[in-house]
């Protein structure tokens, strides 16, 4: 007899179905991607095919899962569900992640060699 797995939380067991099904960036776009984890201190991440990531917001694997999500042109949803708990928690540690996710992007925007010099 299957029962629930032990060491994984209902919110992970449940973004495994929920996510399961879509599998095109249209599907995707619908999808909840974060779930807020002690005060914003850490998330999960859903990604496409059922994975489910538990990561603290300021380590590699965030970023890395973020990143993921961007490559598959989430990055608009993904920006809108931090600034939504940025709203919904303003004291929490979603500003702080939204500024560093926000100051890493402007660092790797390149510049182009028109704009660069002035004419």
């Amino acid at each position: 007899m299957a029962g629930p797995s032990k060491g994984v939380s209902k919110t992970a067991r449940a973004s495994t179905r929920m996510n399961k099904g879509a599998a095109r960036p249209a599907d995707l776009e619908g999808v909840t991607r974060l779930v807020s984890l002690d005060g914003g201190r850490g998330a999960y991440l859903f990604l496409p095919g059922g994975r489910t990531v538990r990561a603290n917001t300021n380590s590699a694997e965030f970023d890395e899962a973020v990143a993921a999500l961007a490559e598959l042109g989430l990055a608009a949803k993904v920006d809108s569900e931090i600034a939504e708990f940025v709203v919904r928690w303003p004291k929490s540690a979603w500003p702080a992640v939204q500024a560093r996710m926000l100051a890493a992007r402007e660092a790797g925007v390149e510049v182009d060699d028109a704009e660069a010099v002035p004419a």
